[in-house]
């Protein structure tokens, strides 16, 4: 009897111990879940669904981690559907074959002289307008300007072809000696076009990519928005500006977009492979939809970006200093204002400092050179100017760019 007793004991204590050590195990595992969950929270992790890294301070990449196993990087997905998009607004200059110059044989023979074929592509480029205007590097190094007889030489000889393998007769072209760019018109009233960049939104180690014709990409890092010639004397009619890239596109990118992840046009690639900033074309598709040609305006100063600067021993009673703005200074020449210019006949002088071009205000964001490059050639525009500590605003007509 007293062997059974004993016996149950045993099982109870047994009992006892595993049922403790269970009570135990769950409230270690519960204390370890909050520790656990105060750490993550802290760093904005849930427990459960998408961990997503750019709720954080996380600059770069948008990395979200799915069920902790999987990581996605949208950067790829951004970067793809902005590709396919940039690449529907691309044209292909091609020459045209010898059959495509005379009627079609019938025989029912294949024939390579039936089809445009990829290395006979000649130039290509980006539809600007959806009426059919086309800025394109062409291939081939004409003699700049373009003569009357180069240009029927051109149209006579050379098809545009788009993305959906429509086919074009050239009717026009107008070449712009400032960029390179030839601006080609087709007969269409639906290309697809694709959204300038506003300068102020495109930043120093923004991502950006390019297609060309081909379907070939190249990526890259934007390193400097505003590269150009060292020193600080700018030229308000100044077209130098580039944006320079963490690495030289290949020859055959040229003529193709430079764009941001946003699918926006960033830049056009020239025939010397610089990136001209798309801000440079705005006047110059302006004036072409308005009056056929290329005018683009003129103002006429040299001028130091005040922005650009850091003064050596600062005012401390002189708050009121003005620190951004665009303010008129001789040039190596001893230049500070073109003589018959629009600056002149205003009466700007030297020392005037510009703060403001219309609605632009001229800061680090907004250079004067890239004010004027939104105008037309004898555009009336207010301009406001400090002399001497006292603000002016004066109404300017701009000059037309020789």
């Amino acid at each position: 009897m007293q062997n059974k007793i004993k016996q149950e004991n045993k099982k109870n204590s047994a009992m006892l111990i595993i049922v403790l050590a269970v009570i135990f195990g769950l409230l270690s595992g519960m204390a370890g879940g909050l520790a656990g969950r105060s750490f993550f929270d802290f760093y904005y992790l849930p427990f459960f669904g998408e961990i997503n890294f750019s709720d954080m301070d996380y600059k770069g990449s948008n990395l979200i981690i799915r069920d902790a196993k999987k990581v996605i990087v949208e950067q790829d997905t951004k970067t793809i559907e902005a590709i396919n998009s940039a690449k529907a607004s691309m044209v292909g200059i091609f020459k045209k074959s010898p059959q495509s110059l005379s009627p079609a044989k019938n025989d029912n023979k294949f024939n390579l002289d039936d089809y445009y074929q990829p290395n006979q592509l000649a130039g290509q480029g980006l539809a600007i307008t959806s009426d059919g205007w086309i800025a394109a590097v062409l291939f081939k190094d004409y003699k700049l300007p373009l003569t009357e007889e180069i240009k029927q030489e051109i149209t006579a000889n050379y098809a545009a072809i788009d993305q959906n393998e429509n086919i074009y007769e050239i009717g026009n072209i107008v070449f712009d000696s400032l960029t390179g760019f030839s601006f080609i018109h087709i007969s269409s009233k639906d290309m697809p076009v694709k959204k300038f960049a506003d300068l102020s939104e495109i930043k120093n180690g923004q991502l950006a990519a390019t297609v060309n014709w081909d379907d070939q990409v190249w990526t890259t890092v934007i390193a400097d928005k505003k590269s150009r010639a060292e020193g600080v004397i700018n030229f308000s009619d100044s077209f130098s500006d580039r944006i320079e890239l963490a690495g030289l596109p290949e020859e055959k990118f040229k003529g193709s977009a430079l764009f941001n992840l946003a699918g926006d046009i960033v830049g056009l690639i020239d025939n010397k492979n610089e990136v001209i900033p798309i801000n440079h074309f705005t006047s110059a598709i302006n004036s072409l939809l308005k009056n056929k040609e290329i005018k683009r305006a003129s103002m006429g100063v040299n001028y130091v970006e005040l922005s650009d600067l850091i003064k050596a021993a600062p005012d401390l009673d002189n708050s009121d200093m003005i620190s951004a703005g665009a303010i008129i200074h001789k040039d190596s020449n001893g230049v500070s204002i073109i003589k018959n210019s629009a600056a002149e006949s205003a009466g700007l002088k030297e020392g005037d400092i510009i703060t403001a071009a219309g609605n632009i205000n001229i800061n680090k964001d907004n250079s004067l050179a890239e004010a004027m490059h939104g105008f037309a050639a004898r555009e009336k525009i207010k301009l406001t100017y400090f002399r001497e500590g006292k603000k002016y605003e004066v109404e300017v007509e701009l000059g037309e760019l020789k």
